[in-house]
């Protein structure tokens, strides 16, 4: 871990099905979900769990300690551009904006897992279409636009949005990657060649090598799961092998989904709500935003 190298205090929270439970169900995660509600988003639960259990610990002083982390460093340095656009810059502009449409509602506008637009979604097209792909040049444009379109509506209202839980707690929050002239470097001062992959980010660091950690230490690392869980999916996913990639991924996120999110925001509902769901959630926030709806 990052922070052995620099001899910070380490303090590891284990988030597990059980406890997360009890906490999303608590008086205080409720309180939360209405906490300063603005009605045009939901309240983002990242950290939630952590910060819960850190207070609790008495690991995190809320008069003196200042909560820092890396948002949104993934969406500046190039990480949440669709690589199709890269790769395939050489097809006819509109082409490209249609898949750039296609894959923003798929991606933002998709809490049930649905395969082909629906008539909602199709709606919803039309108008991102015409506030953010209406000038479009060159597949540089693209880009930009889906840029724009992402930061004004994912990282503002999401993303960020997550500070909110330090707001709820009475901590104090830093956002070193968010500032302005970190979103003006990335935005005016590197090609946007070098976002593909975050070419320059993942460079810059193993160049620069601060501390001496970047050539030991996996940017970005895959997410792992228990050696249990992992040959429970595997044995799973053997059955598969004959019935096509499309089948087993439905299943996994319809059957086995509920166990690996690391935030463990899936245990807000009981598991049979998942297997009983008409349509496959996306994940929790699926439930959540239903309830909000039918609430408001």
């Amino acid at each position: 871990m990052l922070s052995q190298y620099f001899d910070y205090p380490i303090e590891f929270v284990n988030l597990k099905i059980k406890d997360s439970r009890n906490i999303y169900k608590s008086r205080e995660f409720n309180e939360y979900k209405n906490y300063r509600q603005t009605q045009n988003v939901l309240n983002n639960h990242g950290d939630f769990i952590s910060i819960f259990k850190l207070i609790k610990k008495k690991f995190i002083n809320i008069n003196t300690d200042l909560i820092m982390n890396g948002q949104s460093g993934d969406f500046i340095s190039g990480n949440h551009i669709p690589l199709f656009l890269f790769e395939d810059k050489d097809k006819p502009l509109n082409d490209l904006i249609s898949k750039t449409l296609d894959f923003i509602i798929l991606k933002h506008f998709n809490l049930w897992s649905e395969k082909k637009i629906n008539k909602d979604q199709l709606e919803i097209k039309q108008h991102i279409k015409k506030l953010y792909f209406k000038k479009i040049e060159n597949w540089q444009d693209i880009i930009s636009s889906y840029e724009k379109f992402e930061f004004e509506n994912r990282q503002v209202k999401w993303v960020i949005g997550q500070q909110k839980v330090y707001d709820f707690f009475g901590l104090n929050s830093y956002l070193p990657l968010w500032s302005l002239s970190m979103i003006d470097f990335f935005t005016k001062k590197i090609h946007i060649e070098q976002k593909k992959n975050q070419i320059f980010y993942k460079e810059f660091l193993i160049k620069k090598n601060y501390s001496n950690v970047w050539k030991s230490i996996p940017i970005n690392p895959k997410e792992n799961f228990t050696l249990t869980f992992s040959i429970i999916r595997l044995i799973f996913k053997g059955f598969f092998l004959f019935l096509g990639k499309e089948k087993w991924h439905n299943f996994e996120k319809k059957y086995l989904s509920y166990f690996m999110d690391s935030t463990c925001i899936t245990t807000c509902y009981p598991y049979i709500h998942y297997i009983k769901a008409k349509k496959i959630p996306r994940n929790a926030i699926a439930f959540i935003a239903r309830d909000f709806l039918k609430n408001k």
